[in-house]
């Protein structure tokens, strides 16, 4: 005869064989599948939904969730709740608000934004006071025009017959990506117009690169700057917007940036924006 085992159910004593098998409740059933769909939770990120996540704590209570960890405590637990992402501030045309806010916070630091043939699109006050950017027709604010072809240029710019053969090999580098381009054909026909000296060492051979030297500025009122340029891209493009700028190259420099800042025209704690060429 089998050895026996007593089991009560609902308040009487039965008797089961010692091998026989007991089936769970479907209370203890729901319990435990409960548990385990927690505990396999499945964390949807941005890749599969568009959206940002968000952490919050694990609603399980305390007792069961130690429970779950098999009796260790202390440990946080999170779950990821998604949440919608909205359009960004940079989502209409123009510039971006983040690069607005880069030309503010770098101040007194010269800075502006450029398209991918130069365009000056926006600028903070620093940078208009070194080039007397409000005294510019807006359809006149691109570097290269400035540099070859406005009053002041070479005055301000001491080292400007040294330099610009590297400067017109920068065009002539970025020209051959975009022959075919029929804006940047009237850039480059506007340029060997407005400047002879352009013209004439367009028509030479040679190319040139970005100088990583400080630069030397003879302004008129802020006196000798010596200016170390930086470029930071703002789009994973070879073509997109970049944020131009300079820092003092000296001690000298630094305290006369204050100064320079002082002398734009524009309000203060804004930058001046023209409309993105081509929009």
């Amino acid at each position: 005869m089998l050895p026996t085992r007593v089991r009560r159910t609902r308040g009487n004593m039965i008797s089961l064989p010692a091998n026989a098998t007991t089936v769970p409740s479907r209370t203890a059933d729901r319990t435990e599948l409960g548990a385990f769909l927690r505990g396999r939770r499945v964390r949807v990120g941005t890749r599969e939904t568009g959206t940002v996540t968000a952490l919050r704590p694990d609603p399980v209570p305390p007792r069961d969730r130690a429970a779950r960890r098999g009796g260790l405590a202390g440990r946080a637990e999170f779950t990821v709740r998604p949440v919608a992402a909205g359009p960004g501030p940079d989502s209409e045309p123009g510039v971006p608000v983040f690069l607005h806010a880069l030309l503010r916070q770098v101040e007194p630091f010269p800075a502006a934004v450029l398209s991918p043939r130069w365009d000056i699109l926006a600028f903070n006050r620093s940078y208009d006071a070194l080039f007397d950017l409000e005294s510019v027709p807006a359809r006149n604010r691109n570097t290269m025009l400035l540099y070859f072809a406005a009053a002041g240029q070479r005055e301000l710019r001491p080292d400007w017959a040294a330099d610009a053969p590297r400067v017109v090999g920068q065009i002539r580098a970025a020209m051959a990506r975009h022959d075919t381009d029929p804006e940047w054909a009237t850039l480059l026909e506007r340029l060997r117009r407005v400047s002879p000296d352009f013209d004439r060492m367009w028509q030479q051979a040679g190319t040139g690169g970005y100088d990583h030297a400080p630069e030397r500025f003879r302004h008129p009122v802020a006196g000798v700057l010596r200016l170390a340029r930086f470029h930071l891209w703002a789009e994973p493009r070879e073509d997109g917007l970049v944020a131009v700028g300079y820092t003092p190259a000296d001690a000298a420099t630094a305290v006369k940036l204050p100064r320079l800042q002082a002398l734009s025209t524009l309000p203060a704690a804004r930058n001046h924006e023209l409309p993105r060429p081509g929009r």
